[in-house]
């Protein structure tokens, strides 16, 4: 016998003296272990424990009725004293719904849409403007979702508007970030009887990338939450640089413009109703160019998605830009809120 051969003969005698002692063991003490566990799992302690685990809550053992003198081997769980199940709230309708408006555009007003970008895909631009809008039903549930990829993205700071920096033109101060524009948003919706959730988490900071990755897992879980969510908000401002190296702003006569992103599937990422966005995105912009000409920058068609996918009313605002002060983007934001609840009111059963 070679001397491989005897040292793995030698690992599977050892390994076989090892199974036998295991089993020994387990044929030995098993049954005691299996008798001790058991008895410890019934107990209101452990079962306390489990619950405080699984619910974040604390159920005092002098809550438990007394038990019963069984066999010690029955487990007994007694939860008849811990809080009933909750099931989900239906919508509940406004006690006075709001009445669908008509919403038409002329072919004057079709024109002073612009679409830039991008993407290559073909689309008909003035179908899309002229399409029905898909109904929508108002309740005490959210309808709108306001979210913020790029929370920390502030504004040129000037006398009274200073705040701290988390990064160039970033801060995690959320009253001089375009959180408080999401805010304001928020804030015209409802008195509109616009139900509202505002997300105010922080994706881009300490690290920028991945920003929209974490982003969709939480779309996606406000969107299992709150089925009644018929429209995703997402609130940004632009930067670009000019010619000297500083950031320019797009304020006309003291208010910021607006720039509407639209994502697609260009890009090869699943997105079926992009259409459906563009048209949601279209009726939003004209609405814009009739209660402020110089309000709106037009619509920005992308080969990316942003996570638009998730809605069929999804769309990317970019207030301002870096360049702008936040009192100008809170004239836009406030402009904006108004525009929005008009299109969403137009939408109501």
């Amino acid at each position: 016998m070679t001397k491989d051969a005897r040292a793995e003969l030698i690992r599977h005698c050892g390994a076989l003296l090892l199974f036998a002692v295991l089993l020994r063991f387990i044929i030995s003490y098993g049954p005691m272990l299996l008798q001790k566990a058991v008895s410890i799992a019934s107990t209101p302690a452990y079962i306390s424990f489990l619950y405080y685990l699984n619910t974040g809550q604390i159920l005092r053992i002098q809550d438990f009725p007394e038990q019963n003198e069984t066999s010690k081997n029955d487990i007994v769980l007694r939860f008849r004293d811990l809080p009933p199940v909750e099931e989900p709230e239906k919508p509940t309708p406004l006690k006075e719904p709001a009445k669908k408006q008509e919403l038409s555009f002329s072919q004057e007003e079709a024109e002073k849409i612009v679409i830039s970008g991008n993407c290559k895909l073909p689309y008909d631009k003035d179908a899309l403007l002229h399409a029905e809008l898909p109904n929508i039903t108002l309740s005490e549930q959210p309808t709108v979702l306001i979210v913020h990829t790029h929370a920390s993205e502030s504004y040129a700071e000037e006398p009274g508007w200073e705040y701290q920096e988390s990064d160039t033109y970033r801060t995690l101060d959320q009253n001089h970030s375009v959180v408080r524009l999401g805010a304001v948003i928020a804030e015209i919706l409802e008195s509109h009887g616009i139900a509202v959730i505002h997300d105010t988490t922080v994706n881009d900071y300490p690290s920028y990338n991945g920003s929209y990755g974490r982003m969709e897992t939480i779309i996606s879980d406000y969107l299992a939450k709150y089925p009644s969510i018929e429209m995703v908000l997402d609130v940004h401002r632009d930067a670009f640089e000019l010619a000297d190296g500083t950031f320019g702003g797009t304020a006309v006569d003291g208010t910021a413009q607006i720039m509407l992103v639209v994502g697609t599937n260009e890009g090869g990422l699943y997105h079926p109703n992009w259409q459906d966005n563009l048209s949601f995105a279209l009726k939003l912009d004209g609405l814009m160019n009739r209660e402020n000409p110089n309000l709106s920058k037009g619509i920005r068609l992308c080969s990316q998605r942003y996570n638009t996918h998730l809605t069929p009313r999804s769309v990317l605002v970019e207030f301002g830009a870096a360049g702008d002060t936040m009192q100008e983007a809170l004239r836009a934001a406030d402009a904006f809120g108004a525009v929005l609840s008009d299109l969403l009111l137009a939408s109501v059963e």
